[in-house]
């Protein structure tokens, strides 16, 4: 990142952003492939059959994957060129003639100069706009006298007096320092393209640009979302598009943002500064038992830790909120689709944090490689989840032996071991009951039950195979089949299940720390970092033996994760845990300069010594919780404004400084008669 942008993708190599691509319609990631893999084009998701979709993207993974020059001597922009190329060439006549060069969304924010003799107008030129549209938009925040100058860097540079409009554009190419320099010295920068708005930004020279809104950096100087609603002949291929096409709560305004060294995004020091002054509490909490504590920590060699100022290097910004309780009932939110935390209702004030893994894009894909059918892909949990239904305790089927995260009748929080004893299974139709034991066999029949391990595993040869995804029975047909990571299937010689009807779970755990009838909620798919008083994550060899444990590491579960779970992983980290009498929530920012995050190790360590400097009890339990872009940390109450006690990390889907979408939360709402 050391090198002025526009740039070549080898350039950042050993940063996060290596084979990473946000341009156009394009969403890219294989920055930890094979792990993690995002792959989005706008225009072919929404165009192509499930089939011919499956195959571009084969060759978007091939392009590269495979063959590192693409990444490694192409910028951003030709890259981008680069894919719709491809993609012309290997769909042919899928699209119409409007969609071949793609489209991009921005978002606009326009604060002008006050006054400027010249400007330099950098265009997109990979965009679909024509030049003189492109042109218009970016100058028309400045007055008539001002002198409009439309090219690329070096045709500016190889100009030794600024003359007429320069209207043949090359290709975008990297640009030097010193170039930067002298371009400010000859008027002032306005950049259609974010990659050399950003190269500006680097070398503290101010710009102004039009952004692109998925942009992370983009996201973090503009921090809104402004459009112009209006003129609506810009091509809908044309990043500048939704400019004049979406309108907004307040009205049709127009905003430019003029870009200063000071809100250079390639840190955050705004961010991590703003939660360092810990913002006024809502005043609501006075009378709630909680304890807020905020602050930058250090790791010495010995593993304790010190809170220290934070302009310190290597430190990481820690929140931990601590409520009693029995002041407290606490509760995942899970909705249909995605919400924000700041959608939740919380009447008497609460604290809200996330909650666990989902469905990934790895996972929508694999599915609707099998079936096209539409499924409400985010109202699936990915292990297990109990909740009860008046009586019933309805329940799904454990896939690994991920920890437990669990609430009873009587108020406690509790977590332990993901170890089963047995599964019971009933038929919804002909109530034909199944009783598994831990090698998957059913005694009264000759029925055999298969968890997710290697998705390339063919099981139940010769058998009629049931694939069963929670409680519903997605397929029924003649082994030999494949087990879904998100699913189980039990295979036998007889028909024993129906396709679509559903079934009924009973699952007999080991060790439930309260008796099962009095489980208000229990969820699966939580790594555990402290269980009964005892640290499991001590060392990094530790934290390895426990993910492996709990089933982390099969091939199977490595498809469900949004982020692989490393132990010597510095990331954003969020977890639960609990005293003899007190629930907390810890957050660590990650992804920030002064703040880069914490290993599974560092969360329990810090959680140990926070709790142990204020004198807060001896911690039973500790359980990871979602972390990432998910990771964060607020308090709520309905009719106030909400108070984030961390940053959610930028992602490339998620804006820096807002609390991400998610299908589930967890939820610590005080009760109405709990006063100080």
């Amino acid at each position: 990142m050391n090198r002025p942008l526009p740039c070549l993708y080898s350039h950042y190599s050993k940063t996060r952003w290596y084979r990473r691509l946000v341009a156009g319609e394009f969403i890219i990631q294989f920055d930890q492939y094979p792990e993690r893999e995002v792959i989005i084009d706008e225009v072919a998701d929404k165009r192509l059959p499930i089939p011919s979709l499956i195959a571009w993207k084969d060759r978007i993974r091939e392009l590269c994957t495979q063959d590192a020059s693409v990444w490694n001597t192409y910028s951003p922009g030709s890259l981008l060129a680069l894919l719709r190329r491809e993609r012309k060439k290997f769909l042919q006549n899928s699209f119409p003639a409007w969609a071949e060069s793609g489209f991009n969304h921005a978002i606009p924010a326009w604060n002008p100069m006050e006054s400027t003799e010249h400007l330099l107008i950098i265009p997109d030129v990979y965009d679909a706009a024509p030049l003189d549209v492109q042109i218009q938009l970016l100058r028309s925040p400045w007055g008539e006298d001002t002198k409009i100058h439309v090219g690329l860097p070096n045709e500016f540079i190889n100009q030794s007096e600024l003359s007429d409009p320069v209207l043949f554009l090359d290709a975008p190419h990297e640009i030097s320092s010193d170039q930067i320099h002298a371009l400010a010295l000859k008027g002032h920068v306005v950049c259609a393209d974010v990659w050399y708005a950003l190269a500006f930004l680097q070398e503290n020279v101010q710009v102004s640009a039009c952004l692109d809104h998925r942009e992370w950096f983009a996201a973090s100087i503009c921090n809104t979302s402004v459009f112009e609603a209006g003129d609506h002949r810009i091509p809908e291929t044309s990043h500048f598009h939704p400019i004049f096409k979406q309108p907004t709560a307040t009205g049709a305004i127009r905003m430019f943002k003029t870009l200063t060294p000071e809100q250079n995004p390639s840190c955050y020091s705004g961010v991590i500064k703003k939660l360092s002054n810990c913002a006024a509490y809502p005043s609501w909490i006075a009378s709630k038992h909680i304890a807020i504590h905020q602050g930058f920590f250090l790791q010495h060699p010995d593993g304790t830790w010190e809170q220290v100022p934070h302009t310190q290097a290597h430190a990481v910004h820690v929140s931990l909120a601590t409520v009693q309780s029995t002041a407290v009932t606490v509760e995942p939110k899970f909705f249909r689709g995605k919400a924000s935390p700041l959608e939740v209702s919380y009447p008497h004030g609460g604290l809200f944090t996330s909650f666990n893994y989902y469905f990934t894009e790895n996972l929508k894909a694999w599915y609707a490689h099998y079936d096209d059918r539409p499924l409400p892909w985010d109202d699936f949990f990915l292990d297990y989840l109990a909740v009860r239904h008046e009586d019933l305790l309805l329940e799904s089927v454990p896939l690994y032996q991920k920890a437990l995260l669990g609430y009873s009748q009587n108020g406690e929080l509790f977590a332990c071991e993901g170890d089963w004893d047995s599964l019971s299974l009933t038929t919804g139709r002909t109530q034909t009951c199944l009783h598994f034991d831990r090698q998957g066999k059913d005694a009264g029949s000759d029925a055999t039950i298969y968890f997710p391990n290697d998705p390339d595993t063919l099981v139940g040869a010769g058998k009629i195979c049931a694939t069963i995804i929670h409680d519903y029975v997605w397929a029924v047909c003649e082994g030999p089949v494949k087990v879904p990571p998100f699913g189980v299937v039990v295979a036998s010689a007889a028909r024993l299940f129906e396709k679509e009807s559903s079934v009924t779970w009973s699952v007999h755990w080991k060790s439930l720390p309260v008796p099962k009838e009095t489980v208000v909620w229990l969820a699966g798919g939580f790594n555990a970092l402290i269980l009964d008083g005892e640290n499991q994550v001590a060392t990094d060899m530790d934290t390895t033996n426990r993910l492996r444990k709990e089933g982390w590491y099969t091939k199977a579960s490595q498809l469900t994760q949004e982020t692989q779970l490393t132990p010597e992983g510095l990331q954003p980290r969020s977890a639960i845990g609990g005293t003899s009498d007190d629930i907390f929530i810890l957050s660590i920012a990650g992804r920030f300069p002064e703040s880069e995050g914490a290993t599974f190790s560092h969360v329990a360590s810090l959680a140990q010594s926070i709790m142990s400097m204020h004198q807060a009890g001896t911690i039973e339990f500790l359980v990871n919780l979602d972390g990432g872009a998910s990771s964060v940390l607020g308090l709520a109450k309905d009719g106030e404004k909400p108070c984030l006690l961390t940053q959610p990390s930028p992602s490339l889907s998620n804006s820096a400084g807002q609390p991400r979408r998610v299908p589930a939360l967890l939820t610590l709402q005080f009760k109405e008669d709990i006063q100080q």
